[in-house]
């Protein structure tokens, strides 16, 4: 299954695809979330495909998905990137800036995560639950 080159729900959905608990494994879906993340055009979301892999790792809730190494860092400033080309009216881009900034901290990136929570703004991606 190969998703259309720069289509960003096709990539979400070829990440599911190749995840371990589907058909594949956590290396291949980490492979098609970095060659999304690497590929991007500029303008387009298709980087941030890289923030959606941690959802689907088969490792425990908790597990650090990606490493904070510096191939990793740079991946994430890579994909700020390419977030700061998609114009603002997309509604991607707050959800995406919002798992970056995550990302981010997570790699013990304060600054950059500290940036992108300000280019997000007044925007929030918390989900309520009724009880």
């Amino acid at each position: 299954m190969r998703p259309p080159q720069h289509h960003f729900m096709g990539h979400c959905q070829a990440l599911q695809y190749w995840c371990a608990k589907w058909a594949g494994s956590n290396k291949l879906m980490t492979d098609l979330a970095e060659r999304a993340a690497h590929r991007a055009p500029g303008g387009s979301p298709l980087a941030g495909v890289y923030l959606l892999a941690p959802d689907a790792l088969a490792d425990p809730p908790g597990h650090a998905a990606f490493p904070s190494s510096g191939a990793a860092k740079e991946l994430l400033e890579s994909v700020a990137r390419s977030l700061d080309q998609v114009p603002d009216h997309d509604g991607r881009v707050p959800p995406l800036r919002h798992l970056l900034a995550h990302s981010l901290v997570k790699a013990r990136c304060y600054e950059a995560a500290l940036d992108q929570f300000r280019r997000i703004g007044t925007w929030c991606g918390a989900e309520s639950r009724a009880t």
